[in-house]
């Protein structure tokens, strides 16, 4: 009998503990202004009017409050990224460096740089190595640092840099400076490709814009002024191709080895179009009339592409999430995965492995994440 109750009695605590473990997650994960909160996923999946599950079925949204405003970020794993922020103390003042969302703390720091317009963090593939890319106020102000990713050390620092990308072998990069060049980190050495000036006319750097598409050997270098030039470059065999389209194509990113997506105005018709780049051939994948879009992403697999856009209603604006299929040259499977009441989602990324995207509200002091993860994509 006396065991019999020692056994009630430890049933008893162990039955209290959890119920108090499952009463404080509910608070913390709860709690609108904690750092992390599990949303319900039905409040914002827009449910197919035949009942059946869309392709992009979400598991799980979780949201990520960031005690401070981002500027630029990428991802190193699903809890940790790179970002750039402000000094509101410095004007012109941006600072590089590491965040772990899931403990919601700056792991480290980066050098601060000043007199900075832009900036662009870049993750390389295998994840090991950072770059970080500042435009400044003047061309002696561009800079490029490049740090390992597991110590924090920074291995180099290359002036007059203001574009980098990295290649697919994780220790050079293609960069932009008065020249078209590829720098290999290992080595030290650099090899020349062009000289900008040469292609682009005076002061081209502010206005030319560097893609690497998927093939990870042809460079695209692109501006938009009244219509829009771009010059295709051949990393391996120097070869360079000029085309220009009767139009206007921003933002544009790689899809698939020789493609590019991008918004685009063209024949008065706004959307979403997609260029060949072998057959030169540009097709409209997506309208976007009387819509604003805000940011578009493609997944690192090159089978998704996320992007969203500004609504507005009688009650104010809000942001739409949309997620799309990516078969050779036709989108399929548009759906509306999230929406925002007053709220603009400005950046979109796919994690690594192409199963989550990670949309940023940058807009306020603080910077809100929103992981959302899909059941199988």
């Amino acid at each position: 009998m006396k065991s019999f109750k020692s056994l009630m009695v430890l049933v008893m605590i162990l039955c209290a503990l959890i119920a108090g473990f499952h009463v404080l997650s509910g608070l913390s994960l709860r709690d609108g202004d904690s750092y992390l909160t599990v949303l319900d996923k039905d409040l914002f999946k827009i449910l197919p009017s035949d009942n059946e599950e869309p392709p992009f079925a979400i598991s799980k949204i979780v949201k990520f409050t960031i005690p401070f405003k981002l500027r630029e970020s990428d991802l190193l794993s699903i809890n940790t990224f790179v970002f750039t922020r402000s000094n509101p103390q410095k004007k012109n003042s941006v600072e590089a460096g590491i965040y772990d969302m899931s403990k919601n703390l700056v792991m480290s720091n980066f050098d601060p740089q000043n007199q900075v317009k832009s900036s662009k963090v870049s993750v390389s593939a295998d994840g090991k190595m950072i770059l970080v890319t500042y435009m400044g106020t003047e061309d002696k102000t561009n800079i490029t640092y490049v740090y390992d990713a597991s110590t924090n050390k920074k291995l180099y620092a290359f002036n007059g840099v203001l574009s980098a990308q990295w290649l697919p072998d994780s220790h050079r990069f293609v960069g932009m400076d008065d020249y078209l060049f590829i720098q290999d980190t290992k080595s030290g050495n650099r090899e020349d490709l062009l000289k900008i000036s040469e292609v682009a006319g005076k002061d081209p750097k502010t206005l030319m814009s560097l893609n690497l598409l998927k093939d990870g050997r042809t460079v695209c270098l692109s501006n938009d002024n009244d219509n829009t030039h771009m010059l295709f470059v051949d990393l391996e065999t120097k070869q360079q191709r000029q085309k220009s389209l009767k139009g206007h194509f921003f933002d544009a990113v790689p899809v698939g080895h020789t493609k590019m997506a991008a918004a685009g105005l063209f024949q008065d018709q706004f959307g979403i179009f997609l260029y060949d780049v072998k057959s030169e051939s540009l097709e409209q994948l997506i309208d976007l009339k009387n819509q604003k879009l805000i940011h578009i992403s493609v997944s690192q697999d090159g089978k998704k592409l996320a992007y969203s856009v500004l609504k507005y209603n009688t009650e104010g604006f809000g942001t739409e999430i949309h997620a799309v299929s990516l078969n050779d040259n036709q989108f399929i499977n548009d759906e509306v995965i999230y929406k925002a009441s007053n709220q603009i989602i400005d950046l979109l990324i796919w994690s690594k492995d192409s199963r989550m995207l990670y949309c940023y509200n940058r807009n306020t002091d603080n910077t809100a994440i929103y992981r959302i993860s899909f059941k199988s994509v």
